[in-house]
């Protein structure tokens, strides 16, 4: 506890770090916090979010950041879980675009992309060969 004394009133204000907290909860084993999201006030704040899996892409141009530094423009995929509600599936690229989905949607996502791709190589491969 700090006091302050003001005009010859004692005022006691509670520090933030002691103040109540919500118990601890049980994280995913995707989650990133591990401590069960101990240092927050409130149900809400407990969210679960996975490490970010990212990959360059080399088809569009670096973008300047807020320091000046060029960096190069990547997509990213993550997990995360609001407190009371299912895991979603986020996709984005860079810091502008995100895209939630379920689960399932995120699957048959993926499963469309590896169609797509099986597609363009065999069309690569058969140019190769003409």
């Amino acid at each position: 506890m700090s006091t302050i004394m003001q005009e010859s009133t004692t005022t006691t204000i509670t520090d933030v770090d002691t103040a109540d907290r919500v118990p601890p909860i049980t994280c995913p084993s995707w989650c990133v916090d591990g401590t069960g999201h101990a240092d927050e006030f409130s149900r809400d704040d407990q969210w679960h979010r996975s490490q970010d899996h990212q990959i360059e892409l080399s088809q569009y141009l670096p973008y300047k950041s807020w320091g000046g530094k060029l960096l190069p423009r990547y997509a990213w995929v993550m997990l995360q879980q609001s407190h009371g509600e299912a895991t979603n599936v986020h996709i984005g690229e860079g810091d502008d675009v995100e895209i939630r989905m379920t689960p399932d949607e995120a699957r048959r996502f993926a499963m469309q992309i590896m169609a797509g791709l099986a597609e363009a190589l065999t069309e690569d491969t058969t140019e190769a060969t003409t």
